[in-house]
């Protein structure tokens, strides 16, 4: 199964400069697709499973720009004293409450 990673890229000021990195990305071994995107900057790489960041960043570098992983979102935890479970004690207080039509 392939493994996506997501980066920042810093220093592009046009169409050329995300066409070289895209380049420089799909050259680093492992690399299945890069997709490079001028107006927001960022890069997503999809590889073999275990793809090492370094390599990418070092490829990029060697072209003249700079590129930074953008580490995953991480869920909110669940449980007592979390927003969901304020969000939850919510919902069961107004059903509670609530009368029948």
């Amino acid at each position: 199964m392939a493994e996506t990673i997501d980066f920042s890229v810093e220093g592009m000021t046009c169409g050329s400069c995300a066409a070289r990195v895209q380049r420089s990305l799909e050259k680093v071994p492992g690399v299945v697709q890069a997709d490079v995107n001028l107006a927001t900057h960022k890069a997503r790489v999809t590889g073999e499973p275990g793809l090492d960041p370094a390599p990418l960043v070092a490829a990029v570098d060697a072209a003249g720009y700079t590129l930074e992983r953008i580490e995953p979102a991480q869920p909110p935890p669940e449980g007592p004293g979390t927003e969901a479970e304020h969000a939850r004690a919510w919902r069961r207080r107004v059903i509670a409450v609530t009368p029948p039509a």
